[in-house]
This record gives C-alpha cells, sequence and structure tokens, in this order.
C-alpha cells in the first residue's frame, strides 16, 4: 500500500475515526494522509475591488456563521509586528498577484510551494497576508499560506492559532471564494490541510460543525453526480459517523464509482513517492467508513458490498484498514445473508490475516459448521456453498456467537466489533424463527421455543413480535397455546428490477474498462504480489479509535427494526 490508511440489550454503533497523531510542516514532497473536515468560518470578501480589504472577525469552532464586514482594517498580529513593514511577505504577495492576474496557476502555487521558508518565518502574520490578497485569482496561495498558519501552530501546541485557521478556512470554503482550478494545483495541500483540521473538530468534540464544512468542500473539488472518490469522503463518513449523523454522509455515497481523483502534488514527476501513480488510501477510507455508514443505516447488504471491495483493493503492502474490513465482513456477511462472503485475498492479505484474523475464521468456521481455510490462492476449502444450513444448526448459530463473545470479550470491544457481534447473534435468532415457520404452519409457543433453541417464551414472543413489525413473518393465534405462522409473499416492483439491472449493465462496463486498462499496465496488478512492510495503517489507526458516545447506538436488539428484511 501506498505511504501511511454492551449490554445485548442496547449494543452501539462503532465510531471509527482517525487518530490525532502529531502533524508536521507541509513540504513540496508532502504526502497525502487519509482523513477529513474541520470548522467554523471567517475570511476576505469573494468580490475583487480597489477599496481596504475586509479582515475576518474571530469566531469559534462551534459558529457556522460567516465572516463579519463590521472591520474594515487588518487585526493586529500576535507580535505585535506590522504587515506594511515586511518587504519580504510584500514582495511575495505582489509576485502571486501578479502571476494571478496572468491566469498563470501553476507557478503560482510552485511560487507558494518554494517560499515556504518565508512563510513560515512570518506565520503570524498569516492573516493579514491572506487578507491581501484576492481568492478569484490567488485561491492556491491561500490554501498554502492557511496549510502553514495550522502546521507551525501544531507543532508548538497552539491550538488558538489552529482554530483558527480553521475559521479562516471555512469562511472561504462555504462562502464558495475559492476557485476549483487553482485548488487543484495544491491539491495534496489541501486534502492533507483538511485531514488535519478533521482530526482537530474531534479532538475539540466538534465533529457536528464539520460535517457541512466537508461537505461544501468535496462540492470545491468535485462535481455533483460526478461519483469520484477522494480522501474527504472517507472523513465525511467519519464524522457523519462519529456524531452519529447518517443523513449527510449517505448523500456522498454513490450508487457505484467511476473515478478516484488524483490527490499527488502535481508538479511531482511520477517516478516520486509524492506523484504520478494511483493512491489507494482515498478508496480504502471511502469503502471502509463507508461500509460502517451503511451498517449503521441498516443497509447490511450494501455494507457487506462496500467491506468485500476494500479487501480487493491492490497495494504495495497490507493496510491496516483491510484487515479491520476483512474482521467486520465476518461478521457483516451473516448478517446480510446468513452465510460468510470470501473475498479473494491478496496473498500478503493472506498472510496478515493468519496472524489477525484468526478468532473471526473459527466464528466462521463454527458458524458454517466447517472446517474453513484460507489456501495460498486465496480460496477457502471446507465450505459447504451448495449446502443449505438446516434448522437445528440455524438454531444453534446464536449460541455459537454467544459463546465467543464470552471467550473473547477484550478482543471484540479492541476491535469495536461487540455490537456487531450482539446484533448477529439477535439475527440468528430471528432466522431460526422464519425457519420453523417454513417448516410448521401451526405451532405452540413452547415447541417454536424448543426448534429455535431460544432462552424462552417471553423471550419467543418478542421476537416474533418484531419479525411481525418488520413484515417478515405473519404470526396469528389459533388459541391460547398455538400460533399460525405464515411467509409473507415477496413482491418485486418493475423499477427496482430495472435499477438493478442497470446497475450490473454500469459494473459489467466498469469490469470490461478495467480488464483493458490492467491488460495495458500489468504492473498496477502486479503491485498487490510485492511484498512491503508492516501493516500500513493509511494514515489511520485502527487500535486507538475514539470512544463511542452515549448518543449514538446501533438498532436496540429488543426493537423491531433490529435487522430489516
Amino acid at each position: 500500500m501506498s505511504d501511511s490508511v454492551p449490554a445485548p440489550s442496547s449494543p452501539k454503533a462503532p465510531s471509527s475515526s482517525p487518530d490525532v497523531a502529531p502533524d508536521t510542516a507541509p513540504t513540496t514532497n508532502s504526502n497525502v494522509v487519509a482523513a477529513a473536515p474541520a470548522a467554523a468560518a471567517a475570511g476576505p470578501s469573494t468580490e475583487p475591488n480597489n477599496e481596504a480589504p475586509v479582515a475576518p472577525q474571530p469566531l469559534s469552532v462551534v459558529s457556522s456563521s460567516g465572516p463579519s464586514s463590521s472591520s474594515h482594517q487588518p487585526s493586529p498580529s500576535p507580535s505585535g509586528a506590522k504587515y506594511e513593514n515586511t518587504k519580504e511577505l510584500k514582495q511575495l504577495r505582489e509576485k502571486i498577484e501578479s502571476m494571478g492576474a496572468k491566469a498563470i496557476f501553476g507557478e503560482q502555487a510552485e511560487l507558494v510551494r518554494n517560499s515556504e521558508a518565508t512563510l513560515t518565518k512570518h506565520v503570524h502574520l498569516m492573516e493579514e497576508f491572506m487578507i491581501n490578497l484576492d481568492p478569484s485569482h490567488s485561491s492556491a496561495a491561500i490554501i498554502y499560506a492557511l496549510s502553514v498558519m495550522f502546521e507551525v501552530a501544531a507543532s508548538k501546541k497552539m491550538e488558538n492559532v489552529m482554530i483558527r485557521s480553521a475559521e479562516i478556512l471555512k469562511s472561504f470554503v462555504e462562502n464558495k471564494s475559492l476557485v476549483r482550478e487553482q485548488v487543484m494545483h495544491v491539491i495534496d495541500i489541501y486534502t492533507t490541510l483538511f485531514t488535519k483540521v478533521t482530526r482537530l473538530l474531534i479532538r475539540k468534540d466538534q465533529s457536528i460543525n464539520g460535517i457541512p464544512f466537508l461537505r461544501a468542500a468535496i462540492d470545491l473539488i468535485v462535481d455533483e453526480g460526478d461519483q469520484t472518490v477522494t480522501t474527504l469522503h472517507g472523513c465525511l463518513f467519519t464524522l457523519c459517523l462519529k456524531m452519529h449523523a447518517i443523513g449527510p454522509g449517505m448523500d456522498y455515497l454513490y450508487p457505484y464509482v467511476k473515478g478516484i481523483l488524483s490527490e499527488a502534488n502535481p508538479t511531482s514527476s511520477p517516478n516520486t513517492n509524492n506523484g504520478g501513480g494511483n493512491d489507494s488510501k482515498p478508496l480504502l477510507t471511502y469503502l471502509y467508513y463507508g461500509g460502517l455508514l451503511a451498517a449503521t443505516a441498516t443497509q447490511w447488504k450494501r455494507a457487506a458490498s462496500l467491506l468485500e471491495a476494500a479487501c480487493f483493493v491492490p497495494g504495495y503492502a497490507v493496510s491496516e484498514i483491510q484487515i479491520e474490513s476483512l474482521k467486520k465482513l465476518h461478521i457483516i456477511s451473516f448478517i446480510a445473508y446468513g452465510r460468510l462472503v470470501m473475498p479473494t485475498r491478496s496473498p500478503n492479505l493472506i498472510k496478515a490475516w493468519k496472524q489477525n484474523g484468526t478468532v473471526y475464521s473459527q466464528l466462521a468456521s463454527e458458524l458454517e459448521l466447517s472446517n474453513m481455510e484460507w489456501d495460498d490462492e486465496g480460496g477457502s476449502r471446507g465450505w459447504k456453498q451448495n449446502e443449505a444450513p438446516t434448522t437445528e444448526e440455524i438454531a444453534g448459530r446464536a449460541k455459537t456467537v454467544q459463546k465467543f463473545i464470552t471467550a473473547n470479550t477484550k478482543l471484540f470491544e479492541k476491535d469495536q466489533n461487540i455490537d456487531l457481534l450482539y446484533i448477529l447473534m439477535h439475527e440468528c435468532k430471528m432466522r431460526a424463527l422464519v425457519k420453523v415457520a417454513e417448516l410448521y404452519k401451526v405451532a405452540s409457543i413452547d415447541r417454536i421455543t424448543e426448534l429455535a433453541n431460544l432462552d424462552g417464551e417471553i423471550e419467543t414472543k418478542q421476537l416474533l413480535t418484531a419479525l411481525t413489525i418488520n413484515g417478515r413473518l405473519l404470526v396469528s393465534n389459533e388459541d391460547n397455546e398455538y400460533v399460525r405462522l405464515e411467509l409473507p409473499v415477496v413482491s418485486q416492483s418493475t423499477k427496482d428490477i430495472n435499477e438493478r439491472q442497470h446497475r450490473l449493465m454500469v459494473v459489467t462496463e466498469d469490469l470490461k474498462r478495467l480488464d483493458l486498462a490492467n491488460q495495458k499496465t500489468p504492473f498496477y496488478c502486479q503491485r498487490t504480489n510485492k511484498s512491503g512492510g508492516a501493516h500500513d495503517d493509511e494514515g489511520l489507526s485502527m487500535s486507538n479509535l475514539p470512544d463511542r458516545g452515549e448518543g449514538g447506538r446501533w438498532p436496540d436488539m429488543n426493537m423491531p427494526n433490529a435487522v430489516p428484511s
């Protein structure tokens, strides 16, 4: 891979987010890190004119208002120095404005990259420097100056300055002052800056204010409906999971992906570490956090599909995010399909999984009632693919899950999969009742409890009620002891069928396109077979996730809508 990706009654949603890592100042070879959003606002006017520039007013991170126009003079710098007396910055600004007026934005971006030492030296004047720049033809310079301001403040642990830089960035983005064509010349700095501002928001417990901020940041660099994936998508999903705000993230979880935005330094050589090739981090974070987002919305099949796709992404080394995807896939695929989805894996992922996923493989083996192993080609042995499980096997799955939870509680809590396992146990009980309904039209509660291997009549009645409300089973009382069980008629609308056929056609065309691309450049496919270092976490630390808040929970096990049909 590329350089650094409970009580049973109320399980909580795993909120997976990037950890807060020390930030480093941007250089001309800085790598793109994966993660996401930012803070609140203030910034200059978008209309170029000859009047004195408007200074951004101080705002808190929780603020969502735009910049105030009450002040028309730059605010004094912390050091008391005056921008007008700094010859270096004035000369740099004049060069930037001159290049912007001539629309030579590539050279302008290269100029600010080469002027990092000057910007760092006068970092206390960055706000005044940006106020004197016109965003209509200096967007790249503004982004780079904000990055320097944030990086230097982070290195000195000056959180007030970090917050202030986030506020200014928020103002520029939400006011739509920046120009996409110019921002793309510093796209590596842009995505990295948002990544680190997002970590600040998470640390300051202000994730909710970063969601609209990040949506605006994505819209700046990607057209609506373009369905191109960026690092910021994974970051948006991260904040939505953190704040349990599913709707804003689902708008950016596309039916299919058309492409990945290149986030490398446009001026770098394709042969350098920071330029040229396809970076897998944006796609990995999109698939992983998108899968968690879909699972939180109880779209289990979609979640399984996204997590399975994350295991296919090629790279020089195994990403830790792929290991986590495979762990959750072992659970979610049973929730979605009642069986394990076994994706084809690279040799490196097979080796890494044997070191990290033994417990999950054992769980899947017992649920499938087979001795399931991975061969060296990425396939599986011992998996009874064509044999439907019996009623007794389905009924015993809930007890199997409970046994593994009891024996490996600390491991599952560390992986933040304990809640998913409780949902799986609940779904196993529901499926056992549906299986009983396929065999018996009328049965007593005692007999149903025995066949489904449940703990008592109370639990059986609760689950039957939940199945009825979900529309998965029709239950009616025959007398005091017996109930009638009927399976509902499943109908498919013509619209749904047409949509699925269209999606299948699009996926088929994408596969043909990728196959032709791989034939033309087989090196891209061979990357997976190369050995790499220790598991690359793609800029994310899966072993140091934020604490889950009380506000966000998975659907209650005992609620009717716990698992949709």
